[in-house]
């Protein structure tokens, strides 16, 4: 089920916005006529969705990244073990680095987007849904892993450290698909990725 529903222009004016930035336009020298036109709406029409061209690019934006977390929930669910949950989620993050590493640090924490983020979080309903979403997502992993008992229960009084843990074993294998130096193999820097969590969770 959808947490979001959206129009059919709404969705045309995101993808349009999207296929945009897939060809390496800056999200903030994007025109309007720019959005329109690979949208193939008239110029009224965004207005009688969106306040501002700012608005627009924010929603898709926050609608991309909710796609994404939908796919990524899906790929997490298909696997039943620990790791081979967590390296579903490592396998995204590689394939969306070899499709644009640019537009993939975009939209990463890391990446440019961090000058986006106050705006976007005026659109509450929006961070809602992907954070939905994301715990869905990070659940799955965690029961997993205390299924096969290789983490430790919940600490009630330390909610964050798994989460925080999770994302550090992610960021340590993004750091290695954007080293500026030869990248390790991706079967290795899974593996690493791998250990590092168990190792905090444990």
């Amino acid at each position: 089920m959808r947490d979001l529903e959206i129009k059919q222009k709404e969705k045309a004016i995101f993808d349009g916005i999207f296929a945009l930035i897939k060809r390496g336009i800056n999200p903030y020298t994007i025109k309007v006529s720019d959005i329109t036109t690979e949208a193939g709406v008239g110029k009224g029409t965004l207005y009688e969705y969106f306040k501002t061209k700012e608005e627009a690019i924010s929603k898709a934006i926050l609608h991309h990244i909710g796609q994404g977390l939908q796919q990524a929930l899906l790929a997490v669910k298909s696997q039943d073990s620990f790791q081979g949950k967590f390296e579903a989620i490592l396998l995204i993050l590689a394939r969306q680095a070899r499709e644009n590493k640019d537009q993939c640090m975009l939209f990463s924490p890391m990446g440019d987007l961090q000058t986006f983020y106050q705006y976007l979080t005026t659109f509450e309903d929006y961070l809602q849904a992907n954070n939905r979403w994301i715990k869905q997502i990070y659940d799955d992993i965690f029961q997993a892993g205390e299924r096969e008992g290789l983490i430790q229960p919940l600490d009630p009084q330390d909610d964050y450290y798994r989460e925080m843990a999770l994302l550090g074993a992610m960021a340590a294998f993004a750091h290695s698909l954007y080293r500026p130096l030869a990248s390790l193999p991706l079967e290795t820097a899974m593996a690493a990725a791998y250990r590092l969590l168990v190792k905090a969770l444990s």
